[in-house]
């Protein structure tokens, strides 16, 4: 869009204001602190950049970094903190008294070659509106560390943030995942290894990794299927191969160990799985797969197709979709 664009947005102020790759500049300091937020954040989700018009797409890159004098006043500040094998960003709460659920978000896919937790946080503003504590997380991809890697990022993350409950206002019994593709895969992971402690490594292991609702976004769930998927597609490069480092029937036990399928049982927390029917690079059937299995074994999953929809395709980021998530935890985290 043009950078006049936000001239109009901010209460039709005129003023000097610049987009970069970095984030959104205003030299008037009078459009600044709740007002500046406001005006912006309200109409970042109307914007369609064309990171969110596919998968892989993210040539333009729009991270809000507004200096906001009274950051108790906004729904969209980014608090930030480092924790091993990544950062997060975790946009504040409108009341700093009130403690809130926590809406843990994953990131975007990548085929775990690539990832940038910073794409999805216009979309978020949502969430953090709705009165959620949304914190996006990033996860070590396949050329920093295989499999279990990522897996123990997300859990370390997950402790973190319970470790600090207090000092981000959380409820540290309502924390909720999310990511789509590669990170719906480590969300649905995270969601069903939380009985298990064999991933829960490094700082805070006195905190609980579980999670209490898990919302998976086209993301895989069985790794032998993944691989064949990949390997049929014809690409040069096979991104679960990289990641668990081998074909699967040279190293069988890490692809059973890297399947969600894997840790079915009941008592599971509850999932809301999202997918494309048109989806040709994680083809439907794994949660076709994947529902059947939780199901049957008693666990509550909701589950929604979109028809015709590839994959990343932009309707997975309308209003109706958002609704659905935020329906989901409204549910099971309030």
């Amino acid at each position: 869009f043009h950078v006049r664009q936000l001239g109009d947005i901010v209460r039709g102020m005129s003023a000097e204001v610049g987009v970069g790759q970095h984030g959104i500049g205003c030299a008037d300091p009078r459009i600044q602190g709740r007002e500046m937020v406001e005006a912006v954040v309200g109409h970042l989700h109307h914007i369609r950049l064309p990171h969110f018009t596919g998968h892989g797409f993210h040539d333009v890159r729009l991270r809000l970094q507004i200096g906001v004098p009274q950051p108790h006043h906004c729904a969209a500040v980014c608090g930030h903190f480092q924790h091993r094998g990544g950062t997060v960003e975790i946009p504040e709460g409108v009341r700093r008294h009130v403690v809130r659920a926590d809406y843990v978000f994953v990131g975007c896919g990548g085929g775990f070659e690539s990832m940038d937790k910073d794409v999805w946080l216009p979309e978020l503003v949502f969430y953090a509106r709705a009165g959620y504590i949304v914190a996006s997380i990033e996860y070590r991809t396949h050329n920093l560390a295989t499999f279990p890697g990522l897996l123990e990022d997300a859990k370390a993350a997950v402790r973190f943030l319970r470790a600090h409950a207090e000092d981000f206002l959380i409820d540290p019994e309502r924390v909720a995942m999310a990511g789509e593709s590669a990170g719906g895969y480590l969300t649905t992971m995270a969601g069903v290894t939380g009985h298990t402690r064999e991933f829960d490594v490094g700082e805070n292991l006195d905190q609980s990794s579980e999670l209490q609702a898990v919302v998976n976004i086209y993301g895989r769930s069985d790794m032998v299927r993944g691989w064949y998927e990949k390997n049929n597609q014809g690409r040069i490069r096979n991104g679960t191969e990289l990641l668990l480092g081998g074909k699967p029937d040279g190293i069988p036990e890490i692809y059973k160990k890297a399947s969600a399928s894997h840790y079915i049982r009941p008592d599971m927390p509850p999932f809301l799985l999202l997918h494309g029917t048109g989806d040709r690079m994680v083809p439907i059937e794994q949660n076709d797969l994947f529902y059947e299995q939780m199901t049957a074994a008693g666990n509550e999953v909701e589950y929604y197709t979109v028809e015709g929809a590839g994959h990343g395709a932009e309707e997975f980021y309308q209003p109706e979709i958002k609704n659905l998530v935020l329906a989901f935890l409204d549910k099971h985290l309030k």
